[in-house]
Parts: C-alpha cells; structure tokens; sequence
C-alpha cells in the first residue's frame, strides 16, 4: 500500500462524490435520517437524564436500518461508475431490493444490546436515587455504569467499523452469513492496521462536515433562539436539518466510495488464500 495508491483512491472515491443524480438521491435518503433524528432529539429535552441517552443514541442505531441499505446500492452504482459502465440508478435499486430488505435487519441485534445496556444502566440510575441501601450499593458499584457506559460507545466505535468493512463486502458477496462473515474476518485479521488507517481517511470530510455544522448550530444559538412549545422546537430542528443533509451528502457518498476503494485495496495486499 504506497501513498500513490491511496492518493489515486482518494481523488477518484472524491470525484464520483459529486456526480448530481447520485446527490440527489443521496440527500432525500438523509433526508429520511434526519426526520429520525429530529423527532427524537425534539422530544429529548422533556426527558430525564437516563431517557435522554436512549432519545440521543437510538437515531444512530435505527438510523444504520436505512444507511446500510443505501450504502449497498451507492458501492454498486460506484463500481459501475469506474468500470465506466452505463450507470441506471433503477435498474441497480431493483436488482438490490432484496439485499437492501435483508440488510436493514443487520444492525438489529446490536439495537437491541444497546437496549438492553441502556435498562442496566437505569437500574443503578435508579438505585442511586433510593435513600438507604440503594444509595450504597450505587456506590459501591459505581464502576459498573462507567464500564457500561464504556460499552456503549465501543458499540458505536463497532457499528462504524461493521459500516466500512461489511458495505462493500456485502454489496459484492450478498449476506449470506458463513461467505460474509468469513470474508469479514479474513480482512480484520490479515490488515488491521491497513483497515484502521484508511478508516480514519474515509471520515475525515465526514467529521469535518460535522464538527462545522455543529459550530455553525450552536454559533445560531448565541444570536438566534426559538422559545417555543415542544412542536416548534421539532419544526425548528426539522428546517435546520434540511441544509444539514445536504451540507452531509457529499462525504456520506465519499465515506461509501472509500470503502468500496478500501475493499480493492486490502483485498491487493492481502488476496485471499481460497
């Protein structure tokens, strides 16, 4: 893997992630991930502390129901794109309908771990706040929100990486369990440092974007606030969300191009042994 290769990668995963068809359809699919996001972060400040994590969190894992899918279709369209084939939007979507359906159901166990780590941590919550023995067995195990909270973000650190690495396998090998799932690990374990690296690369516009449009939102507040019910709250964000989408759409495409160049270039360094 030399900087040549990666450079070429780079400037061609960059290049097709501006083609305006593929924009276009990409912002209403964000679009969809953004109403998500807004009706729970609208309804998040009436809720307790504990609530709000899950009002917070839960977008970003039912959010992957929409986002594997749609990065499947983007890998093939790209591929055709490079391969300089005749690119039919219709004709891929129609051809990938049944692995988009399955793959919408991919990220439902983690959802549920999520869950299931979210009640645990209610209960100590809950505990801490019984006078008494309750007060001192949340003390005593205090560690166990922290390694639970520890858990939680490693969950999330988890779903980006299933992201980068199961997308384009899947969008080349389908999901049937043992071939993916052998494939997966394959490239896990012969080039980690490899996966991680180019990781990194695919998130850089992706973060940038972000950390930008949280700037610009919270630079807003300072001048520029609705004091409102709960429903004008949600307006508000849904409004505020619609540049946002599209401000995201070209690293989110960028983000599934570099993974498909990703896949090519692990696969070079390390061919499979079959």
């Amino acid at each position: 893997m030399t900087f040549s290769m990666i450079e070429e990668a780079f400037n061609r995963a960059l290049k097709y992630s501006f083609v305006k068809k593929k924009l276009l359809c990409t912002f209403l699919m964000l679009v969809m991930v953004g109403l998500i996001f807004v009706f729970f972060h609208g309804i998040a400040p009436l809720a307790s502390s504990w609530a709000k994590l899950a009002l917070l969190l839960i977008p970003y894992f039912l959010s992957s129901a929409i986002l594997l899918p749609a990065g499947i279709v983007l890998i093939r369209i790209y591929h055709s794109e490079i391969k300089g084939k005749k690119v039919v939007y219709r004709d891929i979507a129609t051809k990938s309908l049944d692995l988009m359906m399955a793959a919408s159901y991919l990220f439902l166990p983690l959802t549920l771990l999520f869950i299931s780590l979210w009640i645990v941590l209610g209960i100590f919550a809950l505990l801490q706040q019984t006078s008494g023995f309750g007060e001192v067995i949340a003390t005593i195990f205090a560690f166990f929100p922290f390694l639970i909270s520890f858990f939680i973000v490693v969950l999330i650190i988890f779903q980006f990486a299933v992201f980068f690495v199961a997308t384009p396998l899947a969008a080349f090998l389908g999901l049937d369990k043992k071939p993916l799932l052998n494939a997966i690990v394959l490239r896990v374990k012969t080039s980690l440092f490899s996966n991680a690296f180019l990781a990194i690369l695919s998130i850089i516009p992706l973060v940038m974007t972000i950390k930008i449009l949280i700037g610009s939102y919270l630079m807003m507040g300072m001048t520029y606030e609705l004091k409102g019910s709960m429903l004008q709250h949600i307006i508000e964000l849904f409004f505020v969300m619609l540049p946002c989408a599209a401000l995201l759409t070209p690293s989110v495409i960028f983000f599934f191009n570099f993974s498909a160049e990703a896949q090519t270039i692990v696969s070079k360094l390390h061919p499979d042994p079959q």
